[in-house]
């Protein structure tokens, strides 16, 4: 036998064997507590949840925010609660986006388990709107939470929908020294306007 084979041999046999898959994952809070638990990594991942009744009480949400609101660069898929004062050259160059001050998008489901919010490709012109605005606000529906991840897939594939992002929080890193910082890379803020019954 040749030093080859005996190395080959020798590595098959210490190899280790094979491992069972693990449990299918269960969220961790009742549906019930969805919306807390949400919210609770939603803050957890540098983000903020607003609940409201109706998309009508966005504006006075977010000029009470933004006092300057009116004056901003602005993008809204929803211009009836917040109109977009973008110039058209935004829609065709992304080089007109970078003094972008807040994007404000629909986005469709919403996990629990992670914060994250379903936003699809055909909701905005091109993705640089969701990275290159300075402050994102996402507006889902409240019958849009979803306990995991695995629902939310579900749902898409159900819907057919199969191109778009999935965004948590506003931008972060911690590559330099691991010391997290917020909007390094993207948005510095992201508030998530969750609207309408249970």
């Amino acid at each position: 036998m040749s030093s080859r084979d005996t190395i080959l041999k020798a590595l098959r046999e210490a190899a280790p064997g094979g491992v069972e898959a693990p449990a299918m994952y269960t969220p961790d809070a009742p549906a019930a507590d969805l919306l807390e638990s949400f919210e609770f990594r939603l803050k957890a991942c540098g983000g903020e949840l607003a609940v409201l009744r109706s998309v009508e009480e966005l504006a006075p949400l977010l000029s009470a925010r933004w006092p300057d609101l009116a004056e901003r660069s602005v993008y809204s898929t929803n211009p009836a609660a917040v109109p977009t004062s973008l110039p058209e050259a935004a829609f065709t160059d992304t080089a007109a986006l970078q003094h972008l001050d807040l994007a404000i998008v629909d986005g469709c489901e919403c996990v629990a388990e992670n914060a994250a919010v379903w936003v699809p490709a055909g909701a905005v012109p091109h993705r640089s709107l969701l990275y290159l605005a300075e402050h994102l606000v996402l507006i889902v529906r409240r019958d849009a939470l979803l306990p995991t991840m695995h629902e939310a897939y579900a749902r898409l594939a159900q819907r057919g929908d199969t191109s778009g992002y999935f965004i948590a929080g506003p931008s972060k890193t911690s590559d330099i020294a691991q010391c997290l910082v917020i909007g390094a890379q993207g948005p510095r803020s992201c508030l998530v306007c969750m609207v309408g019954d249970a």
